[in-house]
């Protein structure tokens, strides 16, 4: 399925039938707000991490390590809710 399949082509809006169909309801508002292209031009694939914006093994690759990078960062870096010293950090003593 194409994005186009869920554009009504006589109106030049989102179809709300079809994105009820197949989309999660919380994200149609999303979709909705989004303007509709008046060039017509036919839906492509792709890829923001290449130059001429083609996906290769390599490209997936280095996305994955470095998402998995800035994730595994983030883990060690975002505050913990319990400052170490915090009697709290072990709740077994709590009750």
């Amino acid at each position: 399925m194409r994005v186009s399949d869920l554009i009504d082509q006589d109106m030049k809006e989102w179809n709300v039938r079809l994105l009820e169909n197949y989309v999660d309801l919380a994200d149609i508002p999303y979709i909705r707000s989004q303007a509709i292209s008046t060039t017509h031009r036919r839906d492509k694939f792709c890829w923001n991490y290449t130059k001429n914006r083609q996906y290769t093994v390599k490209s997936g690759y280095w996305v994955a390590q470095n998402l998995l990078k800035i994730d595994e960062e983030k883990e060690v870096l975002e505050p913990n809710v319990f400052p170490l010293p915090s009697i709290y950090a072990n709740m077994d003593y709590l009750f």
